[in-house]
């Protein structure tokens, strides 16, 4: 079974849940389950400054978790939002709204557009890589994801997609290598979990698949993709 892309559900909506936002926010709006991810980027954005570029970055990271779980609806609506906070965010942001209408062939000249105007982006780069990846580039989407993890080497979905695109190659071995770096970065990463457990499946490690998908729907029960592949785990050792 082939290393899942971007994973997807509908997200949860906890905009009215927003609370009083704390140093921690950061890391949870960038990385995290993502019921709690947008409930930090919410925080962030309703306790900050209006017309701060900080802010759009918050959007940015929420728009990706809504992406990340297919509410792409509300990405286009966050992405949007980003940009008129931020005019520096407006390759960036046409290159993300492509990616969320599929158009990849579009979104890769936009894309390379915002990694020339901000080479240090890890953002840019990663959203880069996943435009290759999806679009089945899975080489050059490991170098865009390489220059996202130089960027920022904190960036867990940086390592969570290389090994992605190195587990479309079979590369399986790399693939979990990043993975582990992944959850070593952020241990409550869901994606990275369900991730590593389905490159497992792919060694014929199937304890230790199951054990990976176990604790992605433990730390977030309403992600669909994990069960799907612990059932197909199930099926493949004949445990109906």
């Amino acid at each position: 079974a082939p290393l899942s892309g971007y994973l997807f559900f509908s997200a949860v909506a906890l905009l009215g849940q927003s609370g009083t936002a704390t140093a921690d926010d950061w890391g949870e709006c960038k990385q995290g389950p993502t019921p709690s991810r947008v409930a930090a980027c919410t925080r962030l954005i309703e306790k900050g400054p209006k017309n701060s570029k900080t802010i759009a970055l918050a959007h940015v990271y929420r728009a990706g978790a809504y992406r990340n779980r297919g509410d792409n609806t509300r990405s286009i609506a966050e992405i949007t939002r980003a940009m008129q906070l931020d005019s520096n965010l407006a390759s960036l942001g046409l290159g993300l709204i492509l990616i969320a209408k599929r158009e990849y062939d579009l979104a890769i000249p936009a894309l390379n557009e915002a990694v020339r105007k901000s080479p240090k982006s890890a953002l840019a780069h990663n959203a880069l890589g996943n435009a290759y990846n999806l679009k089945g580039d899975h080489d050059r989407a490991i170098e865009a994801y390489t220059a996202a993890i130089e960027a920022d080497p904190q960036f867990a979905f940086g390592f969570r997609n290389r090994g992605a695109a190195y587990g479309a190659k079979r590369e399986h071995d790399r693939a979990i290598a990043d993975l582990d770096q992944a959850i070593a970065i952020s241990p409550n990463f869901p994606d990275g979990y369900n991730s590593r457990g389905v490159a497992f499946e792919s060694l014929g490690q199937i304890d230790r698949a199951l054990s990976d998908l176990g604790k992605a729907i433990a730390l977030e029960p309403t992600f669909s993709r994990p069960y799907n592949n612990r059932g197909n785990v199930y099926l493949r050792r004949r445990d109906y």
